[in-house]
């Protein structure tokens, strides 16, 4: 049983983010790789944020690096206490 709202894009709906990919950027997101229905399907676990209405207004990637290192560790260190 996944936790509520964790199907469908329902917590997203909620923070009003989602948006329908226009037809004309479809092909570009598949040139890339991406797969939108696989990769969009469904809400996961929210480890950190970063939320900004003005998508030109981008996170920065040290930023983004520190929590991907903290997570990793915080895994890593999880798995060894197994």
């Amino acid at each position: 049983m996944q936790p509520r709202g964790c199907t469908d894009n329902v917590l997203a709906r909620q923070f009003g983010i989602v948006f329908a990919l226009s037809n004309e950027l479809r092909p570009l997101y598949a040139g890339f790789g991406i797969n939108c229905r696989d990769y969009n399907g469904a809400d996961g676990v929210i480890l950190e944020r970063d939320l900004e209405i003005d998508y030109r207004q981008r996170l920065e990637p040290d930023i983004a690096l520190a929590w991907v290192r903290r997570h990793a560790n915080a895994n890593q260190k999880l798995a060894q206490s197994r």
